[in-house]
């Protein structure tokens, strides 16, 4: 039997906690979130700068979300948040403030409306 790795439980806890959210706070955006995480990693979303630049549907003041990975190909002149799971060391010195981990978006307050996922 393989031995899960550290990154994997730290993965497994977050889901939880994403679930637990979704049932305390009603959201179903948290469900959602931990319903992507669950994907094989393999499968996992893995999204540039340059897309969240061209996606019309992701305007500023919008919260992005990204489940997976955010790559730092491209340049990003929209004024928006990101919270995601992972990024690129690119990525977040291009963004510097305006990225944020997945697990922080449990105790920050945002506007759920505003809120996008982005797979």
């Amino acid at each position: 039997m393989k031995k899960k790795s550290e990154k994997n439980i730290q993965k497994l806890e977050l889901i939880d906690k994403f679930y637990k959210a979704a049932k305390e706070n009603k959201k179903e955006i948290f469900s959602a979130i931990a319903q992507n995480l669950e994907s094989p990693r393999r499968k996992e979303s893995k999204i540039n700068l340059s897309k969240l630049e061209k996606l019309n549907s992701v305007v500023d003041g919008d919260i992005v979300i990204i489940p997976g990975k955010l790559l730092g190909t491209g340049i990003l002149n929209k004024k928006i948040t990101i919270y995601a799971g992972d990024f690129s060391k690119n990525a977040s010195l291009k963004l510097n403030s305006k990225v944020k981990k997945l697990k922080d978006l449990l105790t920050d307050k945002i506007d759920y409306k505003k809120s996008k996922i982005i797979k």
